[in-house]
């Protein structure tokens, strides 16, 4: 019994099922928040010729919106009238904000842009970033294959004389936590008898 107890025992310790199961997520960081202030431009393209700005300017279509019964075919010329130039200045004066999503993917987060242009100039830029932060978990369960049991108990026999004690032990093994056996020994002390059994075992 000693030594099915021990090469229990031993199988046990020695014989783990290790699983390892990783997990990725992707999470919404925190939120960033800024404004670039706009004082100077990188790179200046001055007009070659001044004097046709507006009439080009309408040619482009840049203005189009001002001017909706304006077309041009080919190079056709313009007549500019004072409505046209004041219109002009007055949408060079107004202060324009435009939103922008740069980009918006699962595994890098959301960049938008705002920026303000007023007087044919960039006055200001803000931006929001959210970033996706990625985060891996891994975890390793490591699970006994062979679990080796004892167990120590008095048995009852009854008697004419009154029930007799007899004590008893057990030893035996579980392997995947699920099926077992049990080697079972007990001593009747009145009649000096041994008593051995074998059960199997099943736990859910």
């Amino acid at each position: 019994m000693l030594a099915c107890l021990a090469i229990g025992f031993f199988a046990g310790r020695a014989t783990k099922k290790e699983t390892t199961k990783i997990e990725v997520r992707y999470e919404k960081g925190e939120t960033i928040h800024d404004t670039v202030t706009i004082t100077e431009p990188v790179e200046v393209e001055p007009v070659v010729d001044t004097a046709s700005i507006i009439q080009q300017c309408i040619r482009d279509g840049i203005y189009a919106e001002l001017f909706p019964n304006k077309t041009v075919i080919d190079t056709q010329y313009i007549e500019v009238t004072r409505e046209d130039t004041t219109a002009m200045l007055a949408d060079w004066a107004t202060a324009k904000t435009y939103n922008e999503s740069l980009f918006d993917i699962d595994t890098l987060g959301r960049c938008d842009v705002s920026l303000t242009v007023q007087y044919n100039r960039l006055a200001a830029l803000s931006y929001t970033y959210t970033p996706i932060q990625k985060t891996t978990t891994i975890t390793t369960e490591k699970k006994r294959v062979v679990s080796p049991f004892i167990g120590l108990g008095v048995l009852t026999n009854p008697t004419d004389f009154g029930n007799s004690l007899m004590p008893s032990a057990s030893v035996g093994i579980y392997i995947v936590e699920h099926y077992g056996v049990t080697l079972q020994y007990s001593r009747y002390i009145k009649n000096k008898e041994n008593i051995v059994g074998l059960m199997l075992n099943y736990k859910w």
